[in-house]
């Protein structure tokens, strides 16, 4: 379909008549990620037609949802990469910011923690490494709570080098995976964990144990990358009434986190009473818990 049958479609949906407007719709939606530009373009200089506008809204929107459905089911069916899955949700939620901008961000933050670290580290030198860059040297801070007016995506994070607990932890994680550390995500209750593991040698597990890693320390990124040991995990548990399940200890998958991104998205949108969103990230999830819909 070509720009001009586009934008006559387009003209179309300033008509009142239902039949008119369903078969119009049912014509753009059907070309998809392809045609949103455009219609993104006519929206933004406005029909001055009501009618016509929030038409065009909402099969913006809708595009906008099916893709964004499309590749997290293709996410689900893949290799899982976080950063990929991070995109996918960043698209969805801020639709005009490109995700070159993001990745663009990125590599500088990583190229500053790169050039720092080497070989004689320690695990624990490394980490130090990170957080200096990372927390005082280019001033990342986490605000309390998860659940805020507005959420931090990954490009809030990197743009205001503001972000809450999780999304903070999510772009150290997604750091330290681009630079080849051992560091994973925790799924805490109410706090985003991270946690490095050692490969320990085969010789030295006890006669029968085949897990082969070995969690060194476990790192918080809402306290500047502070260090943190099993026990203080186990009181902060004790301390929400909450079972010391072995989950909580474990590091996580990057569908866990991304499941906890859009969690904590949707409850966002929760907030502002968008039940259209809210459905819409419940649908997601389902797609990353492989639920029948």
């Amino acid at each position: 379909m070509s720009r001009s049958d586009i934008h006559a479609l387009i003209q179309l949906l300033e008509d009142p008549d239902e039949v008119i407007f369903n078969t119009v719709r049912e014509a753009i939606t059907e070309k998809g990620e392809e045609v949103l530009h455009t219609l993104e373009d006519h929206y933004i200089i406005g029909s001055g037609d009501p009618l016509a506008l929030q038409r065009l809204s909402e099969i913006i929107a809708n595009i906008q949802y099916k893709t964004t459905y499309l590749a997290i089911k293709d996410w689900q069916k893949g290799e899982q990469e976080l950063i990929e899955g991070m995109l996918i949700l960043n698209k969805y939620y801020q639709r005009n910011v490109p995700s070159e901008e993001i990745t663009y961000l990125f590599s500088r933050l990583r190229q500053d923690i790169w050039l720092e670290l080497n070989e004689r580290l320690t695990a624990l030198e490394t980490v130090n490494v990170v957080n200096h860059i990372l927390f005082k040297l280019c001033g990342y801070t986490s605000v309390s709570g998860e659940i805020q007016n507005a959420p931090h995506s990954l490009f809030d994070v990197l743009n205001t080098k503001t972000g809450t607990s999780l999304s903070i932890g999510t772009l150290y994680l997604l750091l330290a995976r681009s630079l080849d550390l051992p560091i994973y995500g925790v799924n805490l209750p109410g706090h985003f964990l991270l946690c490095y593991v050692e490969q320990m040698p085969e010789w030295l597990l006890p006669e029968g144990e085949t897990n082969t890693e070995e969690i060194l320390f476990y790192i918080n990124p809402a306290a500047g990358g502070s260090i943190l040991d099993r026990e203080e995990i186990e009181q902060f548990i004790s301390s929400q009434h909450l079972p010391l399940d072995q989950r909580f200890f474990d590091p996580c998958s990057n569908a866990d986190v991304v499941t906890r991104n859009i969690n904590a998205l949707s409850h966002h949108y929760i907030s502002q009473n968008n039940a259209d969103k809210v459905r819409e990230l419940q649908v997601l999830l389902s797609v990353l818990l492989e639920i029948e819909e």
